[in-house]
């Protein structure tokens, strides 16, 4: 299994495991980095936020669901979406740009970085059954886009502290 899905696998463990669903209060704000934002946003990839923005207990500073618009990352293609517009919180919306694709026997990657963000790594998968799933980090942050039982999708800004690290 490569690094990706790996990673979105753990997350996603992780997160089910401390309780994404439960609602709360609003949360405290993500840090942005300055200077990636676009003055003409290209459509992003998650329905617009509408405010939804909850905290949810232990390992999830907050939240909100969204709808995701698969189509824009174009794995099908030979060139997939070379950069796409991350709008996952409206304090946190980032441009990521393409990598490389990894395709497996239960679906493909989107693999990237953020723009002018170092050491940052965004995971974008869809299964071969349509489901989709990501891992946005980049240093002390880490985001994670996971399906609800609902059918749309929870993104997630993961309280780091609350990972159990290796031994």
């Amino acid at each position: 299994m490569t690094r990706g899905l790996a990673s979105i696998l753990l997350i996603g463990g992780c997160l089910s495991f401390i309780g994404c669903d439960a609602r709360y209060t609003p949360g405290p704000a993500a840090p942005t980095p300055m200077g990636i934002q676009a003055t003409v946003a290209p459509a992003g990839l998650f329905t617009d936020d509408t405010g939804t923005a909850t905290t949810s207990g232990p390992g999830v500073i907050r939240r909100r669901d969204a709808d995701v618009d698969v189509a824009q990352l174009e794995l099908e293609n030979i060139q997939p979406a070379q950069r796409l517009r991350l709008n996952l919180f409206r304090d946190a919306e980032f441009f990521a740009t393409f990598e490389r694709v990894e395709r497996t026997p239960v679906g493909s990657a989107w693999v990237g970085s953020l723009e002018s963000m170092a050491g940052s790594r965004v995971t974008l998968a869809v299964s071969t059954d349509g489901v989709f799933s990501a891992t946005v980090e980049f240093p002390g942050t880490l985001y994670s886009v996971l399906r609800a039982a609902t059918g749309r999708y929870v993104i997630a800004q993961v309280d780091m502290t609350s990972i159990p690290r290796p031994g």
